[in-house]
């Protein structure tokens, strides 16, 4: 089973279920829509929180963060992506992604921008 790793207070948006969607920026596969993925803060099992379910899984590459590209590509407003992320509106979403990634090249060939939805399906703590 897939792990996801997410640092606080991402843990708790999710367990509280406001947390719903996270940005990824990976070299790996993702999970797939429809399976079931544990969420963890650290790299121990023993910080495994829950499991969540995988329902959509979308590419996107910086430049196409505009309203129309995003809404056509996620079916979500840049609005409803930062409150899909936790975040109350889309530049601090956005401000948050990129802090997280600061030492990733963001156009790298290599690695794939992701949005993946998710479904809390069972708490573990």
């Amino acid at each position: 089973m897939q792990n996801m790793q997410f640092t606080p207070p991402a843990d708790e948006y999710i367990l509280q279920e406001i947390k719903e969607m996270t940005a990824r920026y990976w070299r790996k596969r993702p999970p797939m829509p429809g399976e079931i993925i544990t969420a963890s803060t650290g790299r121990r099992k023993e910080t495994r929180f829950a499991k969540l379910k995988i329902i959509k899984v979308t590419t996107w590459r910086p430049g196409q963060m505009d309203a129309p590209t995003l809404l056509a590509k996620t079916g979500y407003t840049p609005q409803q992506i930062a409150e899909k992320e936790g975040y109350k509106n889309f530049p601090e979403f956005m401000n948050a992604y990129t802090a997280l990634n600061k030492h990733l090249d963001p156009f790298d060939p290599k690695r794939t921008h992701y949005f993946i939805e998710f479904k809390l399906v069972e708490v573990l703590r």
